[in-house]
């Protein structure tokens, strides 16, 4: 997946914006970008999820969006609405909600899957809030193509080897699971289309948005992916939603509302 959106963006960025290529420290903080944000996150994220339940690991990661809260009010100076700060806790409750932590969730969960998590946590508000930097300086496609060659290499040459990829895995015919489970799909165009809408896709978009309204509404709103997830698994696993998992996702997409609603006023606009 990495090597896709290397290849994609680094190739858009090559053509369109060559002559915005950056060199010595602007290019270090590019690389440092990809490195950190996305290669170590990646990492991070990876032994989070072996470790711990999904539901409590997301609720950590997007926690991010006090962190960058903070950093942005007492580092930068940003003021930011009220409605921002409410919105946080919501989604949060929300999230933890929909995903359908239990009690007892967090008292099992080794030590080690917990310090992963919070150490994707902050390395999703570095990757929100150096990104954000970089793309007042640069063009997203500069900002992408670069980071992801950067975190490519790394990756490609440390935790997953290009030359270890299981190829034969995806020779043949692959099931697409759940409610349709009978219907196949070559496994190289299901590995092309999970690149294409699980990676590329996801990353230029997120980039583009938080361009547009900052580092911190940009992780409060990332909070929808992982009420999409249960939505889609919902429809196409045939997964059961319980009461309290709809009214986690309904408190969600409200405070990305709020956020973007309290955004559009005169007295939060620009305020992100």
């Amino acid at each position: 997946r990495l090597v896709a959106l290397a290849i994609a963006i680094g190739g858009w960025a090559l053509v369109a914006h060559r002559r915005a290529l950056p060199r010595g420290r602007e290019l270090l903080a590019l690389v440092a970008f990809g490195v950190l944000g996305i290669a170590v996150l990646q990492w991070t994220a990876t032994e989070a999820i072996a470790r711990m339940d999904a539901g409590v690991m997301l609720t950590f990661v997007y926690s991010a969006s006090i962190t960058t809260a903070l950093f942005s009010r007492l580092v930068w100076k940003e003021r930011q609405p009220p409605a921002v700060w409410v919105a946080m806790v919501v989604t949060l409750v929300g999230l933890a909600l929909a995903v359908g932590i239990g009690g007892d969730a967090l008292g099992s969960t080794p030590r080690a899957g917990i310090a992963f998590a919070v150490a994707t946590s902050m390395l999703f508000a570095y990757y929100a809030l150096h990104g954000a930097r970089l793309l007042a300086r640069h063009p997203m496609p500069v900002v992408l193509g670069v980071g992801a060659t950067a975190a490519t290499l790394v990756w490609g040459t440390t935790a997953a080897p290009l030359w270890a990829f299981p190829f034969g895995e995806v020779a043949g015919e692959l099931s697409l699971g759940g409610r349709i489970e009978a219907t196949t799909a070559p496994g190289i165009l299901m590995l092309g289309g999970s690149m294409a809408v699980g990676t590329i896709l996801p990353y230029v978009l997120y980039l583009v948005g938080m361009g547009r309204v900052g580092p911190t509404l940009g992780v409060i709103t990332g909070t929808m992916e992982p009420i999409v997830a249960v939505i889609l698994s919902w429809i196409w696993l045939d997964q059961r939603l319980e009461p309290l998992q709809i009214v986690g996702c309904v408190l969600v997409i409200g405070a990305v509302v709020l956020v973007q609603v309290a955004r559009a006023t005169p007295d939060g606009e620009g305020t992100a």
